[in-house]
């Protein structure tokens, strides 16, 4: 979180000022685009033309920023967690490749699952109250924006055994119980990319182990730092390409 009163300084080498200086260049270029589209009239069938006859110019490029941050950035980074926690386990990586081999998804879907756990994107969600709110044995008045921890729900030794260990076998048994997962937040405000960021992971994943072999390039596991509000490798989660065209296991 950028200190407000620094948000007053927009000098060349500034943090702010070369924040707001790349959004300004964002927002011109998305305005140029959404410009050249509408002079078209040419209906196409990408997200922006479908956007294009029912938004504003203003509406519609706070709509493709949120399509570009929120569905690439998160999604990458919980990409590279998953690589960087699976790789450091070659009897999981062997036993997904078994079971994607024999038609099943349901390990590959529990490492997505254990990976969102362990190193969500974001470590909390938060809300402000439209009407007071009870905790306990408290009450917070109406107005006040309040936080649910994700990082630490994820990690209740009540909720999980071992809760800091990668162990993506924990998700085959059973489902989690009612609030101890929530890397997409909860409620009717759930993050509306929740499904499809899950099902494009197992893609990404999928796709890799059947053409890649790869390790870790570090021995040391990755530590975690924040990338503005986002929780990224500290590193960066490389890897080293062994060979190609692993294919099914005999």
């Amino acid at each position: 979180m950028m200190v407000p009163a620094l948000r007053r300084d927009l000098g060349r080498f500034s943090p702010w000022g070369r924040f707001v200086r790349l959004r300004a260049r964002v927002d011109r270029l998305l305005r140029d685009e959404i410009g050249r589209r509408r002079e078209a009239g040419a209906a196409g069938d990408g997200a922006m033309d479908e956007l294009l006859g029912c938004m504003s110019d203003d509406e519609l490029v706070d709509a493709l920023i949120t399509l570009l941050v929120a569905g690439h950035e998160t999604t990458a980074t919980s990409l590279a967690w998953c690589f960087e926690l699976l790789l450091r386990r070659p009897d999981l990586i062997r036993r997904v490749r078994e079971e994607l081999a024999g038609g099943s998804t349901r390990l590959l879907e529990a490492v997505v699952r254990e990976t969102l756990r362990l190193r969500p994107v974001f470590r909390y969600t938060s809300r402000r109250l439209e009407v007071p709110l009870g905790l306990g044995t408290c009450t917070i008045p109406a107005g006040v924006a309040v936080g649910a921890s994700i990082y630490l729900a994820h990690r209740r030794a009540g909720s999980y055994e071992e809760p800091h260990v990668f162990r993506p076998e924990r998700f085959l048994d059973r489902a989690p119980a009612h609030g101890s997962w929530v890397p997409f937040g909860g409620g009717i405000r759930r993050c509306l990319g929740a499904s499809f960021a899950t099902y494009e992971m197992g893609v990404m994943v999928r796709t890799v182990l059947e053409n890649a072999q790869l390790r870790p390039a570090a021995r040391r596991p990755e530590g975690v730092r924040l990338h503005a509000i986002t929780m990224v490798p500290s590193r960066g989660a490389r890897v080293v390409l062994e060979s190609r065209a692993v294919g099914p296991p005999p």
